[in-house]
């Protein structure tokens, strides 16, 4: 992955991170000092509502990460078990098998739960977090290199090929900056 696009796809999460966002039909607004629309085509919406919580707005990114729901700032708490259910669900129902699961903490508090899913040639690693009332669902698509006979292990290209741990480290700074 060359770095203008990784720059990219960290300016845009650190912009919905860090500004107070809210979902308006078809626009993603972003406020702070002054108002700022950024318009969406139609077919970057995908579904607006889930049982769960009032979900709005589906934002893709073109470096191939999008953001598959956020939810309103108007919602007080957020239920995270059902959230992480939903999550699960969302992966089986695309019959998607987890590879790997952990818990992303920063300073000793739970910020959100990553998953590496595998499906023939394809692997996503989905990161689920908590940021202040906003809640956020990354989905970070890879495909797998060619594997050798001798090599077992699963080879991914793109930013999934990263060890987890730096993966969800740098999913951290973005949240953090």
């Amino acid at each position: 992955m060359s770095v203008r696009p990784l720059a990219l796809l960290i300016f845009c999460v650190t912009l919905l991170g860090s500004y107070k966002a809210q979902a308006v039909s078809n626009n993603w607004a972003i406020f702070k000092n002054y108002g700022v629309r950024f318009p969406l085509p139609r077919n970057w919406l995908r579904g607006s509502f889930n049982p769960i919580s009032t979900i709005k707005t589906i934002l893709l990114h073109p470096v191939g990460a999008r953001i598959i729901f956020a939810t309103e700032a108007l919602e007080p708490t957020m239920d995270e078990k059902k959230w992480a259910q939903w999550s699960l669900n969302y992966l089986k129902k695309r019959k998607f098998k987890i590879i790997s699961r952990s818990h992303l903490v920063v300073m000793g508090k739970p910020m959100g739960i990553s998953y590496r899913a595998k499906r023939k040639k394809k692997v996503i690693s989905m990161v689920h977090i908590k940021h202040g009332q906003r809640g956020l669902l990354f989905t970070f698509s890879c495909s797998i290199a060619k594997m050798s006979a001798k090599d077992k292990k699963l080879k991914v290209k793109g930013i999934c090929e990263k060890r987890e741990k730096e993966f969800n480290d740098l999913l951290l700074r973005i949240i953090l900056f």
